[in-house]
């Protein structure tokens, strides 16, 4: 009797650390609104559809720490890329186009305002942004992409039920490129 409510707490003991999600390691492919692939693998958010069991080489950003924040990317049509993240000396990329700008904005005041100022959703050169928020040691991506004068934004729902099961819900929004609420 005494065994079998050992194993019994054992049992017990090894679902609930199993079942917990302390520091995630898994991969979670997601599609934006304009059908594109991005990909959550462990630390790394990868930029195509990646089923590999190694880490990549490239097409990558990897936000390093325990306490990952949160993680904003602007792209423009003149392959210029702005990253705004909360934390300083956090982030590591490999891109695999040689002739990307990038620019990453870390954490200061004044720096979040220089992002902000340089990436608008209604300037003309914008071609996406995707924002990626640490809860519970997931990231959660809402991804917004301009077409034409629309701009087109889906957010994945934040899972805060103990088992984190359903990564995948997500809400579509279609606003205009040219509003104000969007440059905030």
């Amino acid at each position: 009797m005494k065994k079998t409510a050992i194993l019994f707490i054992e049992f017990i003991i090894f679902i609930v650390i199993s079942s917990c999600n302390g520091h995630y390691k898994g991969r979670y492919i997601y599609t934006t609104p304009t059908g594109k692939y991005v990909t959550i693998y462990d630390d790394y958010i990868i930029f195509e559809k990646y089923e590999k069991k190694k880490y990549p080489e490239d097409n990558y950003i990897r936000i390093k720490g325990y306490y990952k924040g949160s993680t904003a990317l602007f792209f423009k049509k003149d392959n210029t890329i702005y990253i705004n993240r909360d934390h300083y000396n956090s982030i590591e990329f490999c891109f695999n186009r040689p002739e990307y700008k990038i620019s990453v904005f870390e954490r200061a005041v004044r720096e979040k305002n220089v992002y902000y100022k340089e990436c608008s959703l209604g300037d003309s050169l914008a071609v996406a942004e995707y924002l990626f928020m640490d809860e519970r040691s997931h990231f959660w991506p809402t991804f917004k992409e301009v077409v034409g004068d629309s701009v087109y934004i889906r957010t994945y729902k934040i899972d805060d039920s103990f088992f984190m099961k359903n990564f995948y819900e997500y809400k579509d929004l279609v606003v205009s490129r040219y509003d104000e609420r969007l440059n905030k």
